[in-house]
């Protein structure tokens, strides 16, 4: 017979190693929940296509903090870099009249030079990824502050703003977009053989480099995307709101983050998915919109968040323990 011990290791070794599928299961029993005691305002379609809504720019930022802290890095200027791509490209469309895909294209280049910076500090100067883009991130955050002047508003191009509000059977178009950067990270980063260097860097860069992994140009790479995805981040929040602001990112990362850690992504590095992260970042959402709807006051939700982060630390740290 399995002992009480046994079971509670079992238990937690699920929820460790099959992060996703136990936070899916956990937001279903908090949907039901919640859809049974208010049917009329959570319980609806309409309701899981905001919380949809609400997570499908910051999802982008989600998916870049996973696959840098995959390698055992962090990137703290990906909010900055997601206010400089959607002032960058209200600029250029209002002030410079650029076509809208220029005004795109531009942006997303500026992106990939910041996170190219990034990758530099952190790959070849050894900077402390934490410093480093924590500098960064204030330097392009000054950059998008000096851009926006008061901020832009009403895009010229009516397609811009068809792209953030058009809707297809009463969704729109940002969660679509969510939905096909997840399958796609979700596919590089678990099935193809230059994502799977990133576990093996994470997990122990010396053996890495021994194995002939240019850990350098990986690195630099990897904040090279990261940065592209900020900035996508950034036009699609654009898209949706028809405005460019330099708040538009404020806290962005922290949330990433912590979405990321619920998910079962590793601050050591080495271990986590994207799926997992994108489950950590429904559980919030679907968290947050359900204290909202229970009229609990806001000010408990963050400190609500952070103990569930802890505990998803907590649990990490017994089963690594464990499993050594």
């Amino acid at each position: 017979m399995i002992n009480k011990a046994e079971k509670k290791s079992s238990f937690l070794s699920f929820i460790s190693t099959q992060r996703a599928l136990a936070l899916f299961i956990l937001i279903t029993i908090i949907s039901l929940l919640f859809s049974f005691v208010f049917p009329t305002t959570f319980g609806t379609f309409s309701n899981f296509s905001i919380i949809l809504l609400n997570m499908s720019s910051e999802i982008m930022i989600v998916i870049a903090i996973t696959i840098v802290l995959i390698q055992g890095e962090i990137d703290l200027s990906l909010g900055s870099n997601m206010v400089l791509g959607a002032i960058l490209c209200g600029r250029l469309m209002i002030v410079n009249d650029l076509p809208m895909i220029f005004a795109i294209i531009i942006s997303l280049i500026v992106c990939m030079a910041c996170g190219f910076i990034n990758g530099l500090i952190v790959a070849k100067l050894n900077v402390v990824s934490f410093i480093g883009t924590l500098a960064t991130g204030m330097i392009f955050l000054g950059f998008a502050v000096i851009l926006s002047g008061t901020g832009w508003t009403d895009f010229p191009d009516k397609l811009f703003k068809a792209l953030g509000q058009t809707k297809i059977m009463g969704i729109q178009m940002p969660v679509i977009y969510m939905i096909v950067a997840l399958i796609i990270f979700a596919f590089l980063v678990s099935s193809t053989r230059y994502f799977r260097q990133y576990y093996y860097i994470g997990a122990n860069q010396k053996a890495a480099k021994l194995s002939g992994i240019n850990i350098s140009k990986v690195k630099i790479t990897t904040f090279v995307i990261a940065g592209c995805l900020a900035g996508i981040g950034g036009i699609i929040t654009a898209m949706r709101f028809n405005t460019a602001i330099p708040n538009v990112g404020a806290g962005v990362e922290l949330r990433a983050v912590t979405a990321a850690v619920i998910g079962g992504v590793s601050f050591a590095g080495g271990s986590g998915t994207v799926a997992g992260a994108a489950m950590g970042a429904l559980f919030i959402a679907v968290l947050s919109n359900a204290l909202t709807i229970a009229k609990l006051p806001p000010d408990l939700q963050p400190s609500i968040t952070g103990v569930i982060l802890i505990t998803a630390i907590i649990i990490d740290i017994i089963v690594t323990k464990k499993n050594k």
